[in-house]
Order: structure tokens, then C-alpha cells, then sequence
């Protein structure tokens, strides 16, 4: 049976069910009606319902769209990056021009945390971040260096990108 011809008939059974119905209940409340005219307006209704159901608006809905943002902007407007930049240039040059140490641990043992916990995850165990070797044997070899580095070797915002987006492929 084609489709219309389904849909039609499961609408004229749906009309005929709903007029017996209302019918049925007029009846249990003293309102006595004509079984005819409730069939008949419940067809009508169901013809119309579905005529505007089939016909539908014949254009396309078309959702409006943010235009893509660039890299530069959507690294501006992340506040993480813009934090671990804050870090980077804490590590790069301390208050008086003195390179600070603390900020490069913590920025290493932050990664290193978010690689353990992304790759633990993905094989299904749980990995001690402070277990290097074991770190380091489940990531490739240039998260490893970095992440796995007994002190933390000096970083610059190129190479905190890339070490970002190999983390965010774990």
C-alpha cells in the first residue's frame, strides 16, 4: 500500500475512534448529540489537519550562522589558553627578570595530570600522573619529553599549542 494512502487511512481511523469518543462521553453526561455530526466534524478536522501536515511550507529553513573565527581569535577568547600564556611568561621571566621555576612545574604537572588522566581513559586503567615511566611508555615521544622531564624544560606558546592539541588527540 503507498504511503499516502496509509497515512490517509491510519488519519480516518484516528477521526472515526475520537468522534466515537467524544460521542460517548456527551452520552455519560446528559449531552446527547448526533453520532453523525461528531463523526463528521471529526473528519473534517482530521482532513484539514492533515492537508496542512502534507503540504507543509515548501521552503527551505535556513539557520543563521556564526562566520568561523580564525585561530588567533578563538585562542584569545579561550580563558585557558590565556592562563597558560599568563604561566608561560611567569616561567620566561620572573618580577626582576629572574626565570621563576615554581610556574614551569606547575604547568608541566597540570599537562601531565590532563595526559594521565585523557590516556587512562582511553585504554581503560587509572595512571598515576607522578609515575613517569609509565607515563611515558603509553604517550609519544614528544609529550613524553616534555611531560616526563625530571625539570621542566623552558616552553614557549608554539610548543604549549602543539603539546595542547597532542593532548587533546589522546
Amino acid at each position: 500500500m503507498p504511503e499516502p494512502v496509509r497515512r490517509w487511512g491510519v488519519r480516518l481511523l484516528r477521526a472515526v475512534a475520537i468522534a466515537a469518543a467524544f460521542w460517548w462521553i456527551a452520552g455519560l453526561v446528559g449531552m446527547h448529540t448526533r453520532l453523525a455530526v461528531d463523526v463528521a466534524l471529526a473528519l473534517v478536522a482530521t482532513a484539514l489537519l492533515g492537508l496542512a501536515a502534507d503540504t507543509g511550507p515548501a521552503w527551505a529553513v535556513s539557520m543563521p550562522t556564526d562566520p568561523p573565527a580564525d585561530a588567533r581569535s578563538r585562542t584569545v577568547q579561550d580563558p585557558r589558553r590565556s592562563l597558560l600564556r599568563r604561566i608561560i611568561d611567569d616561567t620566561t621571566r620572573g618580577r626582576h627578570g629572574e626565570p621563576v621555576r615554581t610556574a614551569a612545574a606547575t604547568l608541566q604537572r597540570t599537562l601531565r595530570a590532563v595526559a594521565a588522566h585523557r590516556t587512562g581513559q582511553h585504554l581503560g586503567i587509572v595512571l598515576d600522573p607522578e609515575d613517569r615511566t609509565v607515563l611515558a611508555r603509553h604517550l609519544d615521544p614528544d609529550l613524553s619529553e616534555y611531560l616526563c622531564a625530571t625539570t621542566p624544560p623552558p616552553i614557549d606558546q608554539h610548543r604549549l599549542d602543539d603539546l595542547i592539541r597532542r593532548i587533546e588527540t589522546l
